[in-house]
């Protein structure tokens, strides 16, 4: 963010924190990464293209315990806080006897997580994104939306994945062929 920018500081007074890509340290772009070969494809996918994977970075804010990733056009009706005390190790499942601490969306591909494991990432399904809706079709991630406790790791490994451009496209399988086939596949 710019900070001279009048609505950065705004924001910045009303509590939010704003964060660039460094040009240095673990989180800048690294020598050997080769941005032109992704763009080549990436470019025209999903609303944004190549842009769309500045969110990733969200993986990188580890100055704190858990990082929120929220598109503008992003609309929050209830506080988070139970999803925050579940992924802090807060709320257990002995705490809630024979009930999920949270509630579980039942779409055709929900897995009800194991609350309790840690829970290092969330995220909601984004139907509208299904190409050939049917109860088998691939369903996206909905890319405004993620919760997640940071990690350079994991931002890492994304590099990595992003890197490697292993991305199958005939037939279209996604990345690694395991995660594909739905609108802004390529960037999220």
């Amino acid at each position: 963010p710019d900070p001279n920018n009048s609505f950065y500081e705004e924001l910045r007074k009303s509590g939010y924190v704003g964060e660039q890509r460094p040009k240095e340290g673990p989180m800048a772009r690294s020598p050997q990464e080769n941005p032109n070969r992704l763009r080549r494809f990436l470019h025209t996918n999903g609303c944004c293209g190549y842009a769309e994977l500045l969110k990733l970075h969200v993986f990188g804010m580890t100055a704190h315990k858990l990082a929120v990733h929220l598109d503008f056009d992003s609309l929050l009706l209830r506080p988070m806080d139970d999803l925050f005390d579940v992924m802090l190790g807060k709320t257990m499942m002995e705490d809630v006897k024979d009930q999920s601490p949270l509630p579980v969306a039942k779409g055709p591909h929900t897995k009800v997580p194991d609350f309790n494991k840690p829970i290092h990432a969330a995220f909601t399904r984004d139907y509208n994104s299904v190409k050939d809706p049917n109860p088998d079709a691939p369903v996206g991630i909905q890319g405004g939306f993620l919760v997640v406790k940071p990690s350079l790791e994991v931002l890492d490994r994304f590099k990595t994945i992003l890197r490697r451009g292993e991305f199958l496209l005939d037939p279209r399988k996604g990345w690694g062929g395991k995660f594909g086939g739905f609108y802004g596949d390529m960037t999220f």
